[in-house]
């Protein structure tokens, strides 16, 4: 069985935009990119918070995404006042992501070592390339 994702994260049918009876599903729409900025959007504003650095806690930016769609106008220091239900929404979008990952490794069986594989297998996975180069040998402890 594949692992579901975090409650209130699951899909949305798209068919009330579709009919017209709804002009959005959700609130707020989350981001998350590879550089590990996130994000959060409740349509009109969008707050960014980029990712904490040693003796930081991160950093926000805030876009007004009618007035400035590219995202070039940072409002944040104008605004942080009016931005605190969003920060609290990201935070704990952020606190039950990490938790739900946590949950999800947790149960996901260990990894067969690579002590597990015969020599043949081995040379086969090298010849194929995702291999470079043999192990160290196995420590029996």
């Amino acid at each position: 069985p594949f692992p579901t994702g975090p409650p209130g994260l699951q899909g949305s049918s798209v068919l009330p935009l579709i009919r017209g009876t709804k002009s959005r599903l959700q609130d707020h729409l989350f981001f998350q990119n590879d550089r590990h900025l996130t994000a959060i959007s409740n349509g009109r504003l969008k707050l960014v918070k980029r990712p904490e650095v040693e003796g930081s806690d991160g950093a926000f930016e805030l876009y007004d995404m009618y007035r400035d769609p590219a995202e070039t106008e940072d409002r944040y220091l104008g605004s942080k006042g009016h931005v605190a239900p969003l920060e609290a929404e990201l935070g704990s979008f952020l606190t039950r992501t990490v938790a739900w990952q946590q949950e999800t490794t947790a149960r996901r069986e260990p990894a067969k070592d690579d002590c597990t594989l015969s020599d043949a297998t081995r040379k086969s996975l090298e010849i194929l390339g995702y291999v470079e180069e043999a192990p160290l040998p196995c420590r029996i402890e």
